[in-house]
């Protein structure tokens, strides 16, 4: 078939980090978004919005 794409999967993996940092860590950083303007909501609003999509508590 022409124009068809294939593809392999090589490998898999994971990586469990030796260093945890929890979600309280980030309340001291700036956040912005996609033009770099910085975020006007809360951090802790920010990130409860990251658990939220990520499911990560820490």
């Amino acid at each position: 078939m022409k124009g068809r794409i294939n593809s392999v999967i090589t490998g898999t993996g994971s990586y469990i980090p030796s260093r945890v940092i929890s979600n309280h860590d980030f309340l001291s950083n700036e956040f912005y978004d996609s033009c770099g303007k910085r975020l006007e909501k809360t951090n802790q609003v920010t990130i409860d919005k990251f658990l939220e999509i990520t499911t990560i508590a820490d």
